[in-house]
């Protein structure tokens, strides 16, 4: 059936008419003939054609959600959460952020040792440690024979595996104070990584949504993950982008 409720048909090859498949109700929205399914979130995609933004009125999991959007979909109820405490601490706006340190895995890696910063065995807090040295970006907390580790790094291109028995939870610091840019979290980290970024640099193909912060470990961890490193406990996905990268969409 059609918008006014009258039935519609195709031509079939033997030239006699054929009722079309309708969708009877919401739920079947997402079933098509042959049992496949349609993501119903991206049936329908809206756009003004008023204004030089495509699709102002959709929102994909990989992109940054602010105010107007609120906690629709594709917004996940923890990213909302998170965003709403963050944004009101911060007092910068809604999903504009300096994220706390940030963890990006837990196994048996650390830094480039080339950029070690120090290793100290020392009681109290690493991320305070790490604040207060301006070369800090990133830090590691691991428990060894000596006591719980801090570690320190001025930056950090790939993951050094170091033991097997030795566990580091990894940590990045983001810093505004370096001419950095605002962050934004995204509406569905997982459903962002598991549709879209890992297919993505699995082949080699580009996607629309740009560069997230921290990409090329993240994708090191999840890669590494992938080909049976079981040492590692977890992958943080891609979570952050520059806010100013970003553009506002309306539910």
């Amino acid at each position: 059936e059609d918008g006014r409720g009258e039935k519609s048909s195709t031509r079939g090859n033997n030239g006699k008419a054929e009722d079309t498949p309708k969708v009877e109700t919401e739920r079947e929205l997402g079933e098509v003939k042959g049992g496949e399914n349609v993501d119903r979130s991206k049936v329908f995609m809206f756009d003004d054609p008023a204004t030089d933004l495509e699709f102002d009125y959709f929102l994909d999991p990989c992109e940054c959600f602010f105010d107007a959007w609120g906690m629709n979909e594709p917004v996940t109820e923890e990213a909302f959460e998170k965003v709403n405490v963050e944004s009101m601490a911060s007092s910068l706006g809604f999903n504009l952020l300096i994220p706390e340190a940030f963890k990006l895995w837990e196994g048996p890696h650390i830094c480039d040792l080339s950029y070690l910063l120090e290793n100290t065995h020392e009681s109290g807090s690493c991320a305070a440690r790490c604040t207060q040295n301006d070369l800090c970006k990133y830090f590691a907390v691991a428990e060894t024979s000596d006591g719980m580790a801090c570690i320190m790094f001025s930056d950090c291109d790939h993951m050094l595996r170091v033991d097997t028995i030795f566990v580091a939870t990894m940590y990045a610091h983001y810093r505004l104070d370096k001419g950095n840019d605002l962050l934004c979290h995204l509406a569905d980290p997982k459903a962002c990584w598991d549709q879209t970024r890992r297919r993505a640099y699995l082949t080699q193909k580009s996607q629309p949504f740009g560069t997230c912060l921290w990409q090329s470990l993240h994708e090191q961890c999840d890669f590494a993950r992938l080909i049976g490193d079981t040492g590692i406990q977890y992958c943080a996905p891609c979570t952050y982008m520059k806010a100013n990268s970003q553009k506002v969409r309306f539910p």
